[in-house]
Parts: structure tokens; C-alpha cells; sequence
């Protein structure tokens, strides 16, 4: 057994250990299994949150222009 997977499994056991002791049993099991797949998930997050970020400031520059719009 790999390093990796060997330390991914004791990961996981890990969490259902800290899941079971605080009741939780709803432990998402398709949680991403190495480096690769978190990196993608971030860039994903990322990029969602750059977009929402972008869509926010547009639509507050038009209230902004909505409201103190010159007559």
C-alpha cells in the first residue's frame, strides 16, 4: 500500500472516528481522496467566487448609479 493511500484511509477512518463521537452520521464518503482532486475543487470554488464577486460589484455600481443619478 502506497504512503498516500495509506494515509488517506487513516484520514478518513479519522473522520468517522471524530463524526461518530460528535454524533454526526452523516459523513460524506465521496470526499475527495488526494491533492489533485482538492486542487480542483478549489479552483472551482475559486473561480465561482470570483464570478459572484464580479456580479456583485456590477450590481451594485448600477444601484449605486440608480440612486444618485444627476436630473
Amino acid at each position: 500500500m502506497t504512503d498516500n493511500k495509506k494515509l488517506s484511509e487513516e484520514k478518513c477512518s479519522s473522520s468517522l472516528l471524530i463524526a461518530e463521537d460528535s454524533g454526526n452520521t452523516d459523513v460524506d464518503v465521496s470526499a475527495p481522496k488526494n491533492v489533485a482532486e482538492i486542487q480542483e475543487i478549489k479552483s472551482s470554488v475559486d473561480n465561482d467566487l470570483s464570478e459572484k464577486t464580479t456580479q456583485f460589484s456590477d450590481a451594485e455600481e448600477e444601484i449605486h448609479n440608480t440612486l444618485y443619478k444627476e436630473f
